[in-house]
């Protein structure tokens, strides 16, 4: 995973609070509407989507313990540039969070290497297996 990391190579975990719940949400993917997205991707006026992973992992007791082993979450966040090159319009990054037991939400990212998805992090449009997912969900409520 090409996450951020600091000169001594540690993954770098920044603090974020979610617009919504982590914990009240069940295991598997869904979609979250700008509202509930992460403060910063709020202010960030090219994020046009944003996928939310939800893992099957206890929240950790410290901040000593993050790592990128255990996550509880995956965001895969849809970027348009509408004036970027034709074939590079769509951009999608990877960003893992980890909550810790007293409900403090940390995030490591952006991933840029999407190898394990059915698209890159470039696109010229948005990608078809994307498009079905948005079609079909009304965001959480």
């Amino acid at each position: 995973m090409a996450v951020i990391r600091d000169r001594r190579g540690n993954v770098i975990w920044n603090r974020v609070e979610l617009r919504r719940d982590l914990e009240s949400l069940s295991t598997g993917t869904h979609v979250l509407s700008s509202s509930q997205a992460i403060d910063w991707m709020q202010r960030v006026p090219t994020v046009t989507a944003v996928l939310l992973e939800k893992h099957r992992v206890a929240a950790v007791a410290s901040t000593s313990l993050l790592s990128t082993c255990c996550i509880s979450a995956t965001l895969i966040v849809e970027r348009t540039e509408p004036d970027g090159p034709p074939e590079r319009r769509m951009r999608y990054y990877r960003y893992l969070l980890r909550s810790v037991a007293d409900g403090r939400l940390y995030q490591a990212g952006p991933d840029k290497a999407l190898d394990d998805l059915p698209f890159d992090h470039h696109e010229s449009t948005r990608p078809h297996s994307l498009e079905a997912l948005l079609a079909s969900s009304t965001s959480v409520p």
